[in-house]
């Protein structure tokens, strides 16, 4: 069971790479669940997701850390960080919607 833990904590630094690089894409195409070709403002889009994506190392390394005690904070972890990632790409995709323009009818 300490495995788990310990494999929370390797894997940590590897998600806040994961988050700077999207926070810090620019341009560039880094989601992979977005249409960019409906998106107005990537930058803002990259920065707002790349914000939300810093919850999954903060998790990983909290439980990782947690687990070094109390193996079976490892399993929780693992559960939890998982739990986190779907429901922050869940939120990615469906609050994209905001960095698109508004529909040609409206009258903001």
């Amino acid at each position: 069971m300490i495995i788990l833990g310990i494999s929370l904590l390797v894997f940590a630094p590897i998600l806040l790479l994961v988050a700077l690089g999207v926070r810090f894409a620019g341009n560039r195409k880094a989601l992979n669940s977005i249409d960019y070709s409906t998106i107005v403002d990537r930058e803002g889009l990259h920065q707002w997701a790349g914000n939300r994506l810093f919850l999954l190392p903060v998790a990983a390394g909290l439980f990782g850390a947690f687990s070094l005690s109390r193996p079976m904070f490892g399993v929780l972890g693992w559960l939890v960080v998982i739990l986190i990632g779907i429901v922050v790409w869940i939120w990615i995709a469906t609050a994209s919607d905001r960095f698109r323009p508004p529909p040609k009818g409206s009258s903001d």
